[in-house]
């Protein structure tokens, strides 16, 4: 264990982490009410389910990897948390940005497609915290 690894777990890295979970937190329950105000208008409560269940799933992804972080290095760790922000973040406005203007023919693609590019980040977070841990 590194230095800076304890120092992380005794404390000192605990305002990132904690702002990681935050946004998580945030960014899912935002995620959540705009799909459903983005299908307000659709008939089928099941595929609106289906779609909240998709854009949900990569918050829950990073909740898990958040253990992966946990064990990892200082500076992994630290990178993790500040990749669960950003994609917390970017993925809210996108959702916004589709929900709170006039509606539009394409307007389920962002829901897709966003939450398959988090599953991309979120993949490419782990394995880059596997190889630098195996150094």
């Amino acid at each position: 264990m590194t230095a800076q690894s304890v120092e992380i777990r005794n404390g000192r890295g605990d305002g990132l982490r904690g702002a990681a979970m935050f946004a998580l937190a945030v960014g899912a329950t935002c995620s959540a009410t705009l799909t459903v105000y983005s299908g307000r208008h659709n008939r089928s409560f099941v595929l609106v389910a289906i779609f909240l269940a998709w854009v949900l799933a990569p918050y829950a992804g990073m909740f898990l990897a958040r253990t992966v972080a946990e064990r990892s290095a200082a500076g992994i760790a630290a990178a993790m948390h500040a990749g669960m922000i950003a994609l917390a973040v970017f993925a809210t406005g996108i959702y916004a940005l589709v929900a709170l203007n006039p509606p539009v023919h394409e307007a389920a693609a962002p829901f897709l497609v966003v939450p398959a590019a988090m599953w991309l980040a979120i993949g490419s977070m782990l394995v880059g915290a596997r190889v630098a841990r195996k150094r």
